[in-house]
């Protein structure tokens, strides 16, 4: 099962990235939708799966035999479900574990750090996000955008540019991503509406061979990001409201206490369970390490 420390670090490598790059860090709801947000489900299973699929041998398998071209799961359903499960839990959990550490974060640092359900950022969110950022995901194919929808597909060696990356971790780079799309795409399908008479895909839109269609799908994933976040936003409103804040307490406390004052550890167990999400109300009141 995925390993909360390991989770944790890969996470907070993630915050500190967005906060390096200028990148709003992305709204946990984004991870979850892999037909409407494709590259963002790419990046669950890059960071998070990855962190919690202990045997390296086999997720390699997975994602480079054939080149990726097979249906070789990373892990049974029950273990994603774990994964999903644990993130949901404690995401804002580890946004404030990794924010309220003095040692490694800088108060400017703290002071830019941006997330999508900022309203002045989902609002009108940029251009470029974690999912496209060129240094923040490892996605292969960095001028291909993931469209998902009816498609008519030819294939052409020399309309794709594949990418130079010897540690790629996912299943695109295969022959699809050598193919030029002429269909138009539908990138936030209703899969309930799926009668099965129309064969849908996921399939690669290279920039330099069909540039309107790249942006059309990159646009309407914006949208659908954004109004994703607005309906997320009111579930999350008590711990938004208060994250910020809690944070520079937190780090406050941090500057003026030992790491072994009970004090200290006190205000940081309680931040932590305030910013937990879906606690069993049955669980003891304990913190993990």
């Amino acid at each position: 099962m995925i390993c909360n420390n390991v989770a944790c670090l890969v996470l907070s490598e993630l915050v500190h990235d967005c906060t390096v790059n200028n990148v709003p860090f992305p709204a946990l709801e984004t991870f979850e939708d892999r037909k409407m947000f494709p590259k963002r489900y790419f990046l669950f299973f890059d960071i998070f799966v990855r962190a919690g699929r202990h045997n390296r041998d086999l997720w390699k398998k997975a994602i480079r035999e054939n080149k990726g071209a097979n249906d070789m799961r990373f892990g049974p359903a029950i273990f994603e479900a774990h994964v999903r499960t644990t993130v949901r839990e404690n995401y804002f959990k580890w946004i404030f574990q990794q924010l309220s550490d003095v040692h490694e974060v800088e108060d400017d640092d703290v002071k830019s750090f941006q997330i999508e359900y900022d309203e002045l950022v989902y609002s009108d969110l940029p251009r470029t996000l974690v999912c496209s950022h060129k240094e923040l995901t490892r996605f292969p194919f960095k001028s291909f955008e993931i469209g998902y929808g009816e498609t008519s597909v030819t294939h052409s060696r020399e309309a794709s540019e594949e990418e130079d990356d010897n540690d790629s971790y996912c299943s695109a780079n295969s022959s699809i991503g050598r193919a030029t799309t002429t269909a138009t795409a539908t990138t936030s399908p209703n899969p309930a509406a799926e009668d099965g008479a129309s064969p849908k895909r996921f399939f690669l839109v290279n920039k330099k061979v069909n540039n309107n269609l790249f942006n059309d799908i990159r646009e309407q994933q914006r949208r659908d990001i954004k109004s994703v976040i607005e309906k997320a936003r009111e579930q999350h409103k008590a711990v938004l409201e208060t994250l910020r804040e809690t944070i520079l307490k937190t780090r406050e406390v941090k500057k003026t206490l030992q790491d072994t004052d009970p004090m200290y550890k006190a205000a940081v167990a309680d931040a932590k369970k305030s910013l937990r999400l879906f606690k069993d109300p049955y669980e003891e009141d304990t913190e993990g390490p």
